[in-house]
């Protein structure tokens, strides 16, 4: 056994683990971009088309799918116009760069997202990009019975390719779709729910 590579193994793995202040920036970050960008319309209106709404028996069904490079894109550009108020997420994320045993791990950094804004990854043609659909049902007092999404695309060698996950809730932990706090409402439902992976 080479001790030295055992070693190193063990000081990555030590690298990745993220301190209690980058943990605290990314719930922060998740939470103003999900919780108050997302929630502007027009925002919502370039991100997600195709985006339909179906009410009955007090229930609400809401469909919508996602434009992938759209959101990408705009996740990019967040990120760029608010990333100094995350320092430390910044620098871990950076971190992660330098320990794959790149030299200029800040201009990696940069050049990872100007690929995403300017959607130019070195290929001369555009990668394709799966169809995401989500379906969210939700009944009085906005609480979320149930979410479903589905995958659908084709690989790089033509193959078609779908997957879908979907999570069911009763009705005792039924999560109010306007909780504040997002980053916890998935984990808990998952916790005291049903999930189906396909």
């Amino acid at each position: 056994m080479n001790d030295d590579g055992y070693s190193n193994d063990i000081d990555r793995a030590k690298g990745t683990k993220t301190s209690a202040e980058v943990k605290a920036e990314a719930s922060k970050f998740i939470q103003q971009y999900l919780g108050v960008e997302l929630e502007d319309k027009n925002v919502r209106s370039q991100l997600f088309p195709n985006t339909s709404s179906a009410k009955s028996a007090g229930n609400t069904q809401l469909s919508y799918q996602i434009d992938v490079k759209a959101l990408a894109q705009h996740f990019v550009n967040y990120w760029i116009s608010h990333e100094a108020q995350y320092p430390h997420l910044k620098s871990w994320v950076i971190q992660q760069i330098e320990d794959t045993g790149v030299g200029d791990a800040e201009g990696e950094y940069r050049q990872a997202l100007d690929n995403v804004r300017n959607w130019d990854f070195g290929t001369d043609e555009e990668p394709d990009m799966p169809t995401i659909t989500v379906d969210l049902n939700y009944g009085r007092k906005r609480l979320m019975s149930s979410i479903a999404v589905s995958v659908s695309g084709k690989d790089e060698y033509g193959d078609s390719y779908k997957g879908s996950l979907s999570l069911t809730l009763s009705q005792q932990n039924a999560v109010s779709v306007d909780d504040p706090d997002l980053t916890d409402t998935v984990s808990k439902a998952k916790d005291n729910n049903e999930l189906d992976l396909s």
